[in-house]
């Protein structure tokens, strides 16, 4: 059995990173990350759900985390073992596990029009849920689970007593490029790291979780799954290197290109994209750092110049305002 968000390996990796707290988190939406992570790692009945370290993953505490798993106990999700503590009851195929992870997709269309208005600079940096449900007519129920929603995704967070706060993007074409080639010289070099490490089942992890974006349909997946997915490989990747400070750079900036790359994804280059993370895989696998690492850096290069041919056929570039 494979528990997922592996934090420490048996050669001494303590796995440390930094972890971003979210303030005011609700356990229902802890309840959806937890739905979320379990589809992504593939996690079948029996596989234990550790609240540490999906606490340190989703970047809350872990009452919250127990709370979540408590809720989901009595969804007939999970269930909680003596000596074992949390486990899953029915594998990431469950119709109850899909229809928390798909929750968010109803909300698809308002979702990106606050994405886009934030990103031309017609929203204000700090907002209000009573502000958000009046300008997009919604109720508050429904503005508040998708202010949830983007805090979880990383590009808002609620303010200490009133209000959220976006967080910063890329202010121009320019940085934009920038934030790429800076990943160019971090991701491959992460890869050779002295003390790198990746064990086999964080690879079957990495493996599975691309063939399942190159299997499934696309009118299946809403545009943050793609994106997640996308950074997923990247960041875990990166924290096999040790290394935490180039794990908090990858991070940062994966937080600031969300909303430019919302605009930029199409299903032929994600495809492409997830093959060569594939291939990178079967690399590791083999122990071959040097020809992973070269695979990094030419994907990361070619993505860089199809993400902004395809931008630059959008007016983004005309609409975006600095955000830092």
């Amino acid at each position: 059995m494979t528990d997922p968000v592996i934090d420490d390996d048996e050669h001494g990796h303590s796995g440390k990173r930094p972890v971003r707290r979210r303030r005011g988190a609700d356990p229902a939406e802890i309840a959806m990350e937890v739905a979320r992570l379990i589809r992504r790692d593939a996690l079948q009945a029996g596989d234990r759900l550790v609240e540490l370290r999906l606490a340190q993953e989703i970047g809350v505490s872990r009452p919250l985390v127990r709370r979540a798993l408590t809720d989901l106990m009595q969804d007939g999700l999970v269930t909680l073992e003596p000596g074992r503590g949390f486990t899953l009851k029915a594998g990431w195929q469950a119709s109850g596990i899909g229809a928390l992870v798909d929750r968010p997709a109803a909300d698809e269309t308002t979702y990106l029009r606050i994405a886009a208005d934030r990103l031309a600079g017609r929203l204000a940096e700090v907002v209000t849920e009573t502000a958000i449900a009046r300008d997009y007519g919604l109720g508050r129920a429904d503005a508040a689970r998708l202010l949830a929603r983007m805090a979880r995704e990383g590009w808002i967070e609620r303010r200490t007593g009133y209000g959220w706060q976006f967080l910063p993007t890329f202010p121009s074409r320019q940085a934009y490029l920038q934030g790429y080639r800076f990943r160019v010289l971090v991701e491959p070099a992460a890869l050779l790291e002295p003390e790198f490490f990746i064990d086999p089942a964080t690879l079957d992890r990495l493996a599975a979780s691309q063939q399942r974006m190159i299997d499934t349909a696309w009118s299946k997946l809403s545009i943050a799954t793609v994106f997640d997915n996308g950074c997923y490989f990247h960041e875990e990747l990166v924290k096999c290197s040790g290394n935490p400070f180039m794990v908090d750079a990858v991070q940062r900036i994966n937080r600031m290109r969300r909303l430019v790359e919302y605009r930029a994804l199409d299903r032929a280059a994600v495809i492409a994209q997830s093959a060569e993370h594939l291939a990178m895989v079967d690399l590791l696998r083999r122990g071959e750092r040097a020809e992973a690492s070269e695979l990094m850096r030419r994907h990361l290069s070619g993505a860089s110049v199809a993400k902004l041919t395809r931008l630059d056929a959008d007016p983004v570039w005309a609409e975006l305002k600095p955000t830092f």
